[in-house]
């Protein structure tokens, strides 16, 4: 089943003396992924800059930085081992950690 996750931030962030909500939506899917995982929307608002993808133990796989500040991202889940893993996604405001499931 392509099971979408949507994710929507709220960032605080205080320009001046007046305060903005910034909503940022994040959509990644597939989830359960088994070969290619997208995450989109990513620049609405401050842009992610950077994802860091660990197993369930905790070790660090891959880390992505956005430097183009793209739109949508990509990452390849082919060659991965089946299981759990967490994509914890920074935007320079606050960061969030998903949990995704390999196939």
């Amino acid at each position: 089943s392509n099971s979408r996750l949507n994710e929507t931030w709220i960032i605080d962030v205080p320009l001046g003396l007046v305060n903005s909500n910034l909503l940022i939506e994040v959509l990644i899917y597939p989830n359960p992924v088994a070969e290619t995982l997208n995450i989109s929307g990513v620049g609405e608002g401050p842009e992610i800059s950077e994802i860091l993808i660990s197993n369930f133990l905790g070790e660090k796989i891959s880390e992505i930085k956005n430097e183009n500040s793209l739109k949508e991202i990509q990452i390849n889940f082919k060659n991965s081992k089946s299981g759990i893993y967490f994509l914890k996604m920074e935007n320079g405001y606050e960061s969030r950690t998903i949990k995704i499931m390999k196939e």
